[in-house]
């Protein structure tokens, strides 16, 4: 898959509360279980 499309997932997954940004790393991204 294309760039766009991952980013587009992510933004996704972090609306519907699956990931969060890292605080302290927000290159990083936190799976909530």
């Amino acid at each position: 898959p294309d760039f766009k499309a991952i980013k587009k997932r992510i933004e996704d997954l972090i609306t519907r509360d699956y990931l969060e940004r890292d605080k302290e790393n927000p290159n990083m991204f936190r799976y909530l279980a």
